[in-house]
């Protein structure tokens, strides 16, 4: 008997609550930039458009900070797989 996994099953799973984090194009870069330090509104490559755009500053919320393990782990895996494909 096959069971395929259904809608419910998929949302219930954890991996599935974190893939909604990181699942942007930019999303892991953008959360490294931060975790390195504090980052004003251009410098994440945005444009701002007039009136004058008030000072906006970017910064990880204390979930992304809890998220920093997770980023440095990927990182060493990064790291490692780049020295077994030389």
């Amino acid at each position: 008997m096959n069971e395929s996994v259904s809608d419910e099953n998929f949302l219930d799973c954890p991996f599935a609550s974190v893939q909604k984090v990181v699942r942007g194009k930019w999303s892991m870069v953008i959360l490294y930039f931060l975790s390195q330090r504090v980052l004003r509104f251009g410098e994440l490559n945005r444009k701002a458009y007039p009136p004058v755009s008030p000072k906006v500053e970017y910064s990880l919320t204390p979930l992304g900070e809890k998220f920093l393990p997770v980023l440095n782990a990927l990182e060493n895996l990064a790291v490692d797989y780049q020295d077994y494909q030389a």
